[in-house]
């Protein structure tokens, strides 16, 4: 589990729509499936250090501008 896994999804999410809006339309149970088959393992707290660090304008990026739903799906993924 590492930092680098948490931020490499994080940019994911920001760039790609498809597999960010396949993420948001799971179950925690696929989702968590779908993260680890596309190589991403990391902590619920690894995930928050990296939300943290994220600039306003790129945490709008990830969360569709409005509800936080990266968060979402990062604590769900446990």
């Amino acid at each position: 589990m590492s930092l680098e896994s948490a931020e490499k999804f994080v940019k994911k999410m920001q760039t790609d729509k498809d597999f960010c809006e396949k993420i948001q339309k799971e179950d925690s149970e696929t989702r968590h499936k779908i993260l680890r088959e596309a190589g991403f393992d990391f902590t619920r707290e690894e995930m928050e250090q990296v939300m943290e660090q994220l600039s306003d304008e790129e945490l709008k990026a990830v969360t569709g501008g409005s509800v936080p739903d990266c968060i979402t799906v990062c604590h769900n993924y446990w």
